[in-house]
């Protein structure tokens, strides 16, 4: 059935003259959304790229991976998005994700990060199944760990008065207390985490960095974080945690991305290939130094726009990647690459996207790891570059990329057959909201923290799993989906608010 056929027919005189999403050609052409694309021609994009992407690499070895998913209540943005005051009495003080409470024992709830971790862990059918989560962690709370002094004396450049104030002070007492019960319960579980520190605008400016392009120097930067992420990774290899709880800690995320989001410094990279190179090594060199987990792993993570052009080309002195893969590899254990499809590029072109990540896993030397650290979610995005999940049409949280078996086919033949044929030992899903709880609710879909509903909403439904969340289980057991293959459309989505 064609989606356009569910609306009743008494109503398709008004849709007519209405310029909406599902109506294209009744929008103007200046001043509003023109359209297309439409849902339909998204789904029929994913139909035929994803089986694609699967049916390319069927002559090449496919090794078993280790499927995680980002545990994304425990994240930077997410911990973030919850007031200072969080705990509080009062409505400000609400906490949707700066809490663990109980963890869950049964698939009937549970609440906060452990409930979340309870959905991506547990065994099927009451969660996931999974053995392994990544956390892209905030660091502001470190500066109040004990452990702060000693590593800012020694990798800090003597500069360690940081101005958190008062106010951030008692968020950072409080949040480290929320870090402190998560990494207890992963220490009991015996699971492994992967961390990939992202820099914030609280960060930065406790450590007096100003924001924009030029007001900083890679120095200020390098004292700044590394004492920071030294910090956390000798918390927790110490007592009373386990020393290998926390196997790999990316070091970096994303000089053209979040890192130049936090740095305020536009369009730029935030800092040049040159002084991101001395920044990686610097802090990784710290990190290991500083934790009790002789086997721990250093990475770096970066997404398409770390390439210096819309190809993969080396050598090439704009590309971030390019001098990893060739000037750090002494450094660097595992490189990280952040797989999303973009929202300035239809799910047609989807495999196209992927031959990039392809040439990136490709030129990773032998001996090093290659991981997909961040996968994007399935969304409906407009044709406009650097919206992102916030701003798509649809986001990934909503029931029917599971109904209409998009979501079985991109695990099927992108994580099960694609990835593992391009050396990604690892690969993890972000958001992962859609393993928790899905929504009908087509207005509250986006799977990132205060673009609407669906997060807050989510965070009463911790503990449980969804259909999709039992298929993604079921690929990370080492099998391949034996639900329904490609996408179909069945007529289920209206649009419309």
């Amino acid at each position: 059935m064609r989606i356009g056929l569910i609306i009743p027919l008494l109503c398709a005189g008004l849709l007519a003259q209405t310029c909406t999403i599902h109506t294209p050609t009744s929008c103007g052409t200046t001043g509003v959304w023109a359209g297309p694309p439409t849902l339909e021609s998204s789904l029929a994009g994913a139909a035929s790229s994803l089986p694609a992407a699967g049916l390319s690499v069927t002559t090449l070895p496919q090794p078993r991976m280790v499927l995680s998913a980002n545990l994304v209540p425990a994240g930077r943005s997410y911990m973030t998005s919850d007031p200072n005051t969080c705990g509080g009495t009062s409505p400000s003080g609400i906490c949707y994700y700066n809490v663990t409470g109980a963890y869950a024992s049964t698939s009937n709830g549970g609440f906060g990060i452990l409930g979340y971790l309870y959905s991506l862990t547990a065994p099927k059918p009451f969660g996931a199944g999974l053995g392994a989560v990544d956390i892209n962690i905030w660091l502001g709370p470190f500066f109040t760990a004990s452990q702060w002094a000693a590593a800012c004396a020694s990798y800090g450049g003597g500069s360690c008065s940081p101005s958190i104030g008062s106010a951030n002070s008692s968020w950072y007492t409080n949040s480290l207390a929320t870090y402190d019960a998560l990494f207890a319960k992963l220490s009991a579980l015996g699971l492994k985490v992967r961390l990939a520190p992202e820099i914030s605008a609280d960060v930065r400016a406790a450590c007096g960095i100003g924001s924009g392009a030029g007001n900083f120097t890679e120095t200020q930067v390098q004292n700044c974080l590394a004492p920071l992420e030294a910090t956390l990774a000798a918390r927790y290899s110490a007592v009373p945690y386990s020393p290998g709880t926390i196997e790999g800690i990316s070091v970096l995320h994303e000089p053209c991305g979040v890192s130049a989001l936090a740095f305020g410094t536009g369009s730029s990279c935030f800092l040049s290939v040159v002084g991101v190179d001395t920044l990686i090594a610097y802090i990784s060199a710290a990190v290991k130094a500083s934790s009790l987990n002789t086997k721990l792993k250093t990475g770096a993570g970066a997404v398409t726009s770390d390439l210096g052009g819309t190809l993969y080309t080396c050598p090439n002195p704009n590309n971030y990647w390019c001098d990893w893969v060739t000037n750090l590899t002494g450094s660097l254990d595992y490189y990280s690459v952040h797989t999303y499809a973009g929202t300035a590029t239809p799910w047609s072109g989807f495999d196209n996207t992927l031959a990039i990540y392809a040439a990136m896993a490709a030129a990773v030397p032998s001996v090093k790891q290659v991981i997909a650290d961040e996968s994007g979610p399935l969304e409906y995005a407009p044709l406009t570059g650097g919206l992102g999940e916030g701003g798509a049409y649809v986001g990934c949280g909503y029931k029917e990329w599971s109904t209409d078996g998009t979501f079985s086919a991109w695990v099927r033949w992108v994580v099960g057959n694609w990835a593992p044929a391009n050396r990604l030992s690892r690969w993890t899903l972000f958001p992962s909201g859609p393993i928790v709880k899905w929504t009908t609710d087509i207005n509250n879909t986006h799977c990132y923290p205060s673009s609407d509903n669906y997060d807050p909403w989510l965070s009463q439904y911790y503990g449980s799993v969804t259909p999709e969340g039992l298929q993604y289980g079921v690929v990370a057991a080492g099998w391949n989906t034996s639900l329904q293959g490609s996408a179909h459309l069945t007529g289920r989505v209206h649009l419309g608010h």
